[in-house]
Formats: structure tokens, C-alpha cells, sequence
């Protein structure tokens, strides 16, 4: 009996509760050559900062960054009241992140790896308090905070 208690015990310790990112990534060609070069920026601060380096291959099942049209949410939060229809720049899925053509200012790049960024970071964790991974993400988040790389690894390591 004992035994069974602790190989039980040992196997959800070595499972661990967190989620796993994936390991491939795959980037919509709709996205223009800056776009492009925007995201893998935000993987690499990904990977520089808690070691999450995926590959970018052709097409993956799991971590395809696909761009759409235009995102709604009617989700009652933060970012869209209760009662309203709202549209954002940006959603992950868990499987697949989804970046919208109609973000508010398409041609800042800046704003574009914030949301690239906090959307990347959704494979491992919900939102924070403050930086990057914060519900409205402030216009100086550049770069992985703490409180994002904290939470990173809280969700999946």
C-alpha cells in the first residue's frame, strides 16, 4: 500500500500542475516581412528570458501565430465592459495565437511585440498585476518583466 501511495505521489510531483508551451511555432505568411521579424523578436525575448526557445518550422499543430482580420471580445473584463462588444488586438487559444490586422495602430511595432509578446506569454500564464502580462499592457512594456518571467515559470515550470 505504501508503495502505490508514493509512486502516486512521485508521479503528479513529476507531472507537475503547470501547462506545457510548445515546443514548434509556425508564423502565418499573411503577416508582412516586419510583422514577421516583430514576432520572432518576442520569441527571442522569450527564450533570453526564461529559456522557452521554440523552433519556427513551416506549420505546427500546437503554437501557430495566425493573423485575422479583426478579434471581438464580450468577455465583461478590463479591456471590454460588461454589456459591450469590443475588438482586440490580440488572443491565444492555448494552441494558437491570433493576432488581428485591425489592432489599433497597425504600423507601430512597438505596440505590435508588446501584444505579440503577451500573447506568446498566454502559452504558460494568465494575466499579472502590472507589466507585459497585464490585462491593458502599458505602452512601456518592452521587454519580459519580472512579473511576467514570475509567472511564466509559475505556469509551466
Amino acid at each position: 500500500m505504501f508503495s502505490r501511495a508514493f509512486a502516486f505521489l512521485a508521479l503528479i510531483v513529476l507531472a507537475g500542475c503547470g501547462r506545457t508551451p510548445p515546443d514548434e511555432v509556425s508564423i502565418d505568411s499573411a503577416f508582412s516581412d516586419g510583422e514577421r521579424a516583430t514576432i520572432e523578436a518576442a520569441l527571442a525575448a522569450w527564450c533570453d528570458e526564461v529559456g522557452w526557445c521554440p523552433e519556427i518550422v513551416r506549420r505546427s499543430e500546437r503554437g501557430h501565430i495566425a493573423l485575422v482580420d479583426t478579434l471581438v471580445s464580450k468577455s465583461g473584463g478590463v479591456e471590454c465592459p460588461a454589456g459591450l462588444v469590443c475588438t482586440v488586438a490580440g488572443y491565444n487559444d492555448g494552441d494558437t495565437v491570433y493576432l488581428a490586422r485591425d489592432r489599433p495602430d497597425p504600423e507601430d511595432m512597438g505596440e505590435f511585440w508588446r501584444e505579440a509578446a503577451h500573447e506568446l506569454g498566454h502559452f504558460c500564464t494568465g494575466h499579472t498585476r502590472s507589466g507585459l502580462m497585464s490585462e491593458i499592457i502599458p505602452a512601456d512594456a518592452n521587454a519580459i518583466d519580472r512579473a511576467a518571467a514570475d509567472a511564466w515559470r509559475d505556469g509551466c515550470l
